[in-house]
């Protein structure tokens, strides 16, 4: 009995161990598997993170690659722009050139037109006066077949002749004066500016008295002095300090300063004179 019964003893207590281990085991199998799931669960997140950072990455592959695209049709689209703009700036450079040249050319046509026209009224000039004549002499007129632009004791001043009345006495009065430049195709002389003004006095001379000079186209008309072409008197170049009378007509004397030469004087008076017309020969 005794040993029947240290055998059951035994095995019961062999079965408890067994009971015991296999508990243990059970439990390191449960930890285990708890162990192993939580890192299958890591495992699983790990891989939904990479396969969203995959989407993601995927994604911006995507718009990377239309940003490319868009790139690429901008730099074409560029590269176009700029081959047209370089046309363009070809074209202009062209037509700049044209346009220069065509204003080349109608500069030299407005100076064949300027010219002829020039040469057309200098013509229609030498008609009116060669037809004053009911006989042209040609030969006090053109000297050896030359015309010339003023004829006789007459001097050339920019496109005008001038004759300066320079015979002894008896000389004449301002009436007296304009008919004998009339006579002659001419009128008494009209002063423009300064510069005729100085002209006209450097070929005057003085003679007999200070108060004599040479009679100019220029009087009193409705008490305004005007010229003989009808042209009110602008110039100012009366003598200063000078004895005068209040004469309506005026001449010129020899002055030192021609802005200060003329005086007034009346028709009576007997003076020199300048006639003045326009050089209607041309002259090769």
């Amino acid at each position: 009995m005794t040993v029947q019964q240290d055998s059951i003893n035994y095995l019961t207590t062999e079965k408890k161990k067994l009971i015991k281990e296999k508990k243990m085991i059970k439990f390191r199998r449960l930890d285990q598997m708890s162990q192993e799931g939580e890192e299958m669960f890591r495992n699983k997140e790990e891989l939904d993170r990479v396969r969203a950072e995959m989407s993601r990455a995927m994604e911006d592959i995507g718009h990377l690659s239309a940003e490319k695209e868009n790139v690429l049709l901008k730099r074409d689209t560029l590269s176009q722009l700029r081959a047209e703009r370089t046309k363009v700036s070809q074209v202009k450079d062209e037509l700049s050139q044209e346009k220069h040249k065509l204003n080349l050319e109608r500069d030299e046509l407005t100076q064949q037109i300027n010219k002829l026209s020039q040469e057309r009224e200098e013509l229609r000039e030498s008609l009116e006066f060669i037809q004053k004549f009911d006989t042209f002499s040609v030969k006090d007129n053109c000297l050896n077949k030359i015309c010339k632009p003023c004829t006789g004791d007459w001097i050339l001043f920019k496109k005008k002749c001038y004759l300066f009345y320079d015979k002894p006495a008896p000389w004449k009065t301002w009436e007296e004066s304009r008919t004998l430049c009339k006579k002659r195709g001419a009128d008494l002389v009209v002063i423009n500016d300064l510069e005729e003004q100085e002209f006209v006095s450097k070929h005057i001379k003085y003679y007999h008295s200070e108060h004599h000079g040479y009679w100019m186209g220029l009087q009193k008309v409705n008490n305004t002095w005007t010229w003989v072409d009808g042209r009110v008197n602008s110039l100012g170049f009366w003598a200063k300090n000078t004895v005068t009378s209040p004469g309506p007509k005026a001449l010129v004397i020899p002055s030192q300063n021609p802005s200060e030469s003329w005086k007034k004087e009346n028709n009576v008076f007997m003076n020199k004179f300048i006639c003045e017309h326009k050089a209607r020969l041309r002259s090769n």
